[in-house]
């Protein structure tokens, strides 16, 4: 019978948004979306201890605080884009202005029974599951919610399961977790520093303050030229590589290895790319050519390599 792959979305207690658990073979994947980057963790199950425990929520009194600083934050906005800092009071008199008390009196009362809800429910404690990686003492932990318990407590069971199967084959454990990291595209951090940079010179109307925006534009200018220096088929290598289609990356980088071969960057993205693409004989090959001049790098990438070729035999390893 195979060990098929099994895969379940996870709520980290340190509230990364997207993240998951997947075993494939004998091998746990532990992947998150952060803002930056994407990551996954790639960990032999017979390095990873269950455990349960309990946690306060700490997003409900988030959202509590929120749900009453929201409505103010809200007729603030509207009351300066409309009236201006300097309201008089014939301003103050009109009908929009009776409207927009109406409305923050509304919000208000709505945001004060939000409050006491998620302040209500904040002192729940809610049922986590810990997994401690051996032997950095890592940990992943998340929380057990009950409409996801059944899915967690069968995933949890197949961990136990195929920990078992490990200790019963031929082959020996693995003695530490590998893992890969992804950067994300740097325009959505440029629109939130742009927007978050323009806030101090929209509210207090001081054009000086707009050096801050300038400041941010010129960051991502700077980032842009360094980038544009690297050869274009380097970058066209990384974006192939963003998008999962190693074998055309390696491609590229194969080209400019040849018309570049004193480009070391060249070298060691060959080596994480053939490993993604599980071509583990080329990737030993490309740290090869680095042993005479960096000798403990070579090593240091060969003894990776070993781990990542071990890793994918267990990933595709059936019972």
């Amino acid at each position: 019978m195979g060990a098929e792959p099994v895969y379940i979305s996870i709520s980290k207690v340190d509230n990364v948004r997207h993240a998951y658990l997947g075993l494939e073979g004998t091998i746990l994947q532990f992947g998150q979306r952060q803002a930056a980057t994407d990551s996954e963790l790639l960990i032999p199950v017979e390095l990873i201890a269950i455990a349960e425990g309990s946690r306060f929520k700490g997003r409900r009194l988030i959202a509590a605080l929120l749900s009453l600083l929201l409505p103010l934050l809200l007729f603030g906005l509207s009351y300066t884009l409309i009236f201006g800092f300097r309201p008089t009071q014939e301003a103050e008199d009109t009908t929009a202005f009776a409207i927009l008390t109406i409305f923050l009196a509304g919000m208000l009362l709505a945001g004060l029974i939000a409050f006491f809800i998620f302040l209500i429910m904040f002192f729940f404690r809610v049922k986590t599951v810990v997994l401690k990686i051996e032997p950095t003492g890592a940990t992943i932990e998340f929380y057990e919610h009950r409409k996801q318990a059944a899915q967690i407590d069968g995933f949890l069971e197949e961990i136990r399961q195929r920990q078992a199967l490990v200790h019963e084959s031929l082959a020996g454990p693995i003695n530490r977790p590998a893992g890969f990291t992804k950067e994300h595209s740097v325009i959505p951090r440029l629109a939130g520093f742009l927007w978050l940079s323009l806030l101090p010179a929209i509210f207090t109307e001081r054009i000086p303050l707009l050096v801050l925006p300038g400041a941010v534009l010129v960051w991502f200018a700077y980032r842009r030229v360094q980038y544009g220096r690297q050869p274009r088929e380097y970058r066209q290598a990384v974006r192939y590589y963003l998008r999962g289609d190693y074998d055309g990356a390696i491609d590229l980088l194969e080209s400019l290895r040849r018309r570049l071969p004193e480009y070391l960057p060249t070298y060691f993205c060959l080596v994480e790319t053939s490993m993604r693409a599980g071509r583990f004989d080329e990737a030993f090959e490309m740290a090869s050519y680095l042993a005479s001049d960096y000798p403990d790098v070579a090593r240091s990438m060969e003894s990776d390599i070993w781990l990542f070729k071990r890793i994918h035999e267990r990933r595709c390893q059936t019972a």
